[in-house]
């Protein structure tokens, strides 16, 4: 059973306090190094406990492969996938430190969110799209 909740971190606290007993135990959040939000001081009010696991750690480039940035540059690139808003800020300033913002206007920017499409606007892509759905 998956259910959504609405695509943020306030949204996913509220979720998780409505359907979880804290009574029951720990919370475990699965997550990345760099977080939007600390969970725990969201939860930290409500009487459910977070047990902080962090999976991955996302680390910033400082300049695409040189397969990335021929690719880019030859418009070979035709879609770029976004899951994060740093991730998105971070593709912004590779591609201004690499000279290459022409090439945002032949490719396809696919969101994570809305939020997330917010920062390629400016950019000039062909088409930005965004889930509907946070899931």
């Amino acid at each position: 059973n998956v259910e959504s909740a609405s695509g943020n971190v306030v949204a996913l606290t509220q979720f998780a306090m409505s359907r979880f007993d804290a009574a029951h135990g720990p919370l475990l959040y699965a997550c990345g190094r760099q977080r939007s939000a600390d969970m725990r001081e969201l939860f930290a009010s409500t009487g459910h406990h977070i047990i902080l696991l962090e999976v991955y750690e996302a680390k910033l480039v400082r300049h695409f492969s040189p397969q990335a940035h021929a690719a880019i540059a030859a418009q070979h690139a035709k879609a770029v996938l976004f899951y994060s808003s740093r991730t998105a800020q971070h593709f912004m300033r590779l591609i201004a430190r690499a000279g290459l913002e022409e090439s945002c206007r032949t490719m396809t920017a696919f969101c994570l969110s809305e939020g997330i499409a917010g920062f390629c606007r400016d950019a000039g892509f062909a088409q930005i799209h965004s889930s509907r759905h946070p899931n």
